[in-house]
């Protein structure tokens, strides 16, 4: 058992809420927020949809958040002491989770990225047997990844509704992110080694999200991962949200405290799965 979860006994009657993937985030320091959003409309194509003078957590004083569409939002925050907030690892490491991103043509793409100074990792074959490189997010320790749809129009990427993430048992996962994320199998090999899970997609009540839970068992053991990049998932009903960050601390998962504003407005936390890989959860 992972010492990302202790074994407790379960309550049977309750029922995991709806938990709907909501795009994802990537961290940044304040005097770099502009210059990210500057990256994205120039190596995305991407435009700027909403944007907040917003605190990304309780140890922020200062903060914004520029929503870039397609589910990407960029955030940064600062403490009082100057530093950086909320406390991430930013040093380049290897991604454990990966947000899929479709082009037209993978060979001209990366030829573009090049092109404009962004460093790309070798084309490689994934566990479902999809070509695809990553390319780093500014000089962050953030990966992207392309993957070629011939049918895109245009030379820009669009989101593919795919994330994978690095596991080290497969059978573990599989089951931790049913039971407390109520997620469902979608695809599931007999090479075992790989399973696509999905769940709802925020404001599209008909559309599924993927994640491709890909093992590892050479993966080494390690701690949290507070990274630059974190996915986003939204609860609708307040109520449901509170009783289900309850329900993750009864079970002995490591969860988070609660931030945000806890009698009204935007509240959120965070929760590891059984690799230390980090899930934010928001209800607003």
């Amino acid at each position: 058992m992972s010492g990302f979860l202790k074994k407790v006994e379960q309550d049977d009657s309750y029922t995991i809420p709806a938990v709907l993937f909501d795009g994802g985030t990537i961290n940044v320091r304040m005097e770099e927020h502009e210059e990210a959003i500057e990256w994205c409309q120039r190596v995305l194509g991407l435009q700027i949809t909403q944007q907040e003078n917003w605190t990304p957590g309780p140890d922020a004083v200062i903060g914004k958040m520029t929503h870039m569409g397609m589910g990407l939002w960029i955030e940064s925050g600062r403490a009082a002491d100057g530093t950086p907030a909320p406390a991430v690892v930013r040093e380049p490491l290897d991604s454990t989770i990966l947000w899929y991103w479709r082009t037209r043509n993978l060979r001209s793409t990366k030829q573009e990225l090049h092109r404009q100074g962004v460093q790309t990792s070798e084309n490689y074959t994934d566990h479902a047997g999809n070509e695809v490189f990553n390319f780093r997010f500014m000089n962050s320790g953030t990966w992207l990844s392309a993957i070629e749809d011939p049918s895109l129009d245009g030379d820009v990427f669009s989101d593919s509704n795919v994330t994978r993430i690095k596991v080290k048992h497969l059978r573990q996962s599989i089951e931790w992110y049913k039971q407390y994320l109520g997620m469902a199998v979608s695809a599931e090999p007999a090479m075992n080694s790989y399973c696509e899970m999905t769940l709802g997609i925020n404001h599209h009540p008909e559309g599924r999200y993927i994640w491709m839970l890909a093992e590892d068992s050479n993966w080494t053991d390690h701690g949290p991962l507070d990274g630059l990049f974190r996915t986003r998932s939204f609860i609708a009903d307040r109520e449901a949200f509170f009783n289900y960050y309850q329900f993750l601390k009864d079970s002995g998962n490591l969860v988070s405290e609660m931030g945000g504003y806890v009698l009204r407005g935007r509240v959120y936390f965070h929760v590891y799965d059984p690799d230390g890989n980090r899930f934010d959860i928001s209800h607003c």
